[in-house]
């Protein structure tokens, strides 16, 4: 994304995608640095063990692993057969969930002249792995993507042999035997057969996973490569709300789908409102909210099924046509009212009975905006502008081995549609702001990333989610971040002006140079207006603007010998004003110069 009002974003690192896209400092750079570190060394003999790179959800794991990818290519590493050209396998548990890693690979294709890359079926001007000729040589490296589905019926047409295998997502490969499913899991049936075909090919082999499991930590067969991730308040979305429910029958399960349908319902109304009301174009492309739930599974006793849940969400929706919301205008500070047309609750399933394509659900120009699923939605699944999420699976089987899936399907919560704040900001000064209406416009854009969760009371579910929480900042937190960085890093609109100053000479026309330092004291004036106004309850940025305007002055254009202007307070303006006896004409003798 291209930034328009900041020069260089603070927080990129040294490292980017083939398509030229940087990754953050930190966390990113420091992942790319950890596999490489870890892969370059080791001997096809040490490869006997999977190494997971434990990266948070919505921290870039698919970035990541392209430069991880592009940088195995161009080491002086040799492939198994002794040649430079290395052989690469992307997979993922399921094939809807494939698009990431493949736009990887066509990344990386586009901007090299040295790869071949093949899918599980031809598409995109892919090959397809069905047509590779493993007795045919070839002199490029070769990427290959393809599903665990796929691969378990037609591993015999990949190469025999591989140098690097990229895995996102640990599903399969969360224990190493029978004994480790049933002591972390409580499965006595091991699920884990794709296991042991992944080592088969002797290759490197890299898991990304959010969230490793017990196993995995305690494991043997694994080796967690933990990266620190600092909470990140300038890059995260915030938690805004969360609800944490005790609902036992199907009745009050029903009771907990109306409510956070409620919620969804008034937020949705009151952004829209307030984004037509700011006339942004940048905020009208994520006009739409979207709201995710999680239902039981059919042999839950007391639980709700896809298709209940969204006969009830559709019976509900028909109740409430016509009802009259109340809201605070945030610009005229006057009560209005919303009716609802009915156009705000529209869900879809998508299972193995309704294998639904996102794009309406990520699409403004489409109704659907409740995404209904079983299994779905605790990985792979990226929905944009997601504000809500609503988890509603509490069997009582529920083994605390499985926290990890829980907080897997909260972590769908940890995506800033912005990327980062920064771009965000940098979307809000596209917009005509000024000083009085710039909190509730930034609230607005800060909106678009609010998240709310709601979910039924269990031992592994509060677990989940105070293990989710703990890292996502308040509204609080992002709003003090979020106006520190505009203070920091970008130039305001309302703070420079063109001045004109008193006389009848064009060279005492100045700019504005005035910032939040005075150039000749400690700055006590200064601080002291501006701790009135947060007393009074403006933001960082609002008081640093009107105490900017209120306390800071030019300094006149002849103040200085070299004739440059400063900005001085208010206070020492006046005193410089009667010392250097600055009434007097710039080409009087007696006036003064300051020093």
């Amino acid at each position: 994304m291209k930034l328009n009002h900041i020069k260089q974003h603070p927080y990129h690192g040294k490292y980017q995608t083939s398509g030229g896209i940087t990754l953050y400092t930190g966390w990113q750079d420091d992942s790319v640095d950890t596999v490489l570190e870890d892969f370059l060394p080791k001997t096809r003999e040490d490869y006997d063990i999977i190494n997971i790179l434990k990266v948070p959800t919505g921290g870039g794991k698919s970035l990541i692993s392209e430069v991880v990818v592009d940088k195995i290519l161009d080491s002086n590493k040799l492939s198994y057969d002794g040649t430079k050209y290395k052989t690469i396998f992307l997979v993922c548990p399921l094939k809807e969930v494939l698009g990431p890693m493949k736009d990887m690979a066509l990344d990386i294709e586009k901007n090299r002249d040295d790869v071949v890359v093949h899918f599980d079926f031809e598409e995109r001007g892919a090959e397809s792995i069905e047509n590779y000729n493993k007795d045919k040589p070839i002199n490029a490296h070769k990427i290959f993507v393809f599903s665990d589905k796929w691969a378990e019926s037609n591993y015999h047409k990949l190469p025999d042999c591989c140098d690097f295998i990229c895995r996102d997502e640990a599903k399969g490969v969360n224990v190493s035997s029978e004994e480790e499913a049933i002591d972390y899991l409580g499965e006595y049936k091991w699920k884990g057969k794709w296991f042991s075909k992944l080592k088969e090919f002797g290759g490197y082999i890299l898991v990304l996973n959010a969230t490793p499991s017990n196993a995995q930590k305690e494991s043997s067969s694994f080796n967690i490569l933990d990266i620190k991730v600092e909470r990140n308040v300038w890059q995260k979305p915030f938690l805004n709300e969360s609800h944490g429910l005790n609902a036992v029958t199907v009745l009050e399960k029903e009771q907990v789908v109306k409510k956070v349908c409620d919620d969804f319902l008034e937020k949705n109304l009151f952004f829209r409102y307030c984004v037509m009301l700011t006339g942004s174009k940048k905020l009208m492309k994520y006009f739409k909210k979207t709201m995710l739930i999680k239902c039981s599974t059919s042999n839950a006793l007391q639980g709700l099924l896809t298709t209940q849940v969204k006969d009830i969400i559709e019976k509900y929706n028909k109740e409430l046509i016509g009802k009259k919301f109340t809201f605070i205008d945030p610009k005229t500070k006057k009560e209005i009212e919303i009716e609802y047309k009915g156009d705000l609750l529209v869900p879809v399933i998508k299972d193995d009975d309704n294998p639904q394509s996102l794009r309406p659900i990520n699409s403004n120009l489409a109704d659907e905006n409740i995404l209904i699923v079983c299994e779905l939605g605790t990985y792979g699944v990226n929905i944009h502008n997601l504000s809500h999420i609503c988890l509603l699976r509490d069997s009582i089987n529920q083994n605390i081995g499985k926290v990890f899936i829980a907080e897997q399907f909260f972590g769908r919560m940890k995506r800033n549609l912005w990327n980062d704040w920064i771009y965000g900001i940098d979307s809000m000064l596209d917009s005509d702001i000024d000083l009085k209406n710039y909190e509730w416009i930034r609230d607005t854009f800060i909106d678009v990333a609010s998240k709310n969760v709601w979910y039924l009371k269990t031992e592994v579910n509060d677990a989940a989610f105070a293990n989710f929480s703990s890292e996502m900042p308040s509204k609080t937190e992002t709003i003090k971040t979020f106006d520190s960085l505009v203070n920091n890093y970008f130039d305001l609109p309302w703070t420079k002006k063109m001045m004109i100053s008193t006389g009848d000479s064009a060279d005492r026309n100045y700019a504005d140079v005035r910032s939040a330092e005075c150039d000749l004291c400690d700055n006590s004036m200064f601080d002291l207006h501006y701790e009135k106004l947060i007393k009074r309850g403006h933001g960082e940025v609002v008081a640093t603007g009107y105490t900017i305007q209120d306390i800071i002055q030019n300094g006149h254009t002849h103040t200085r010998d070299d004739g440059t202007q400063r900005p001085i307070c208010y206070s020492c303006h006046a005193i410089e004003s009667r010392e250097e006896e600055h009434w007097r004409k710039s080409d009087d003798p007696k006036r003064k110069t300051a020093k």
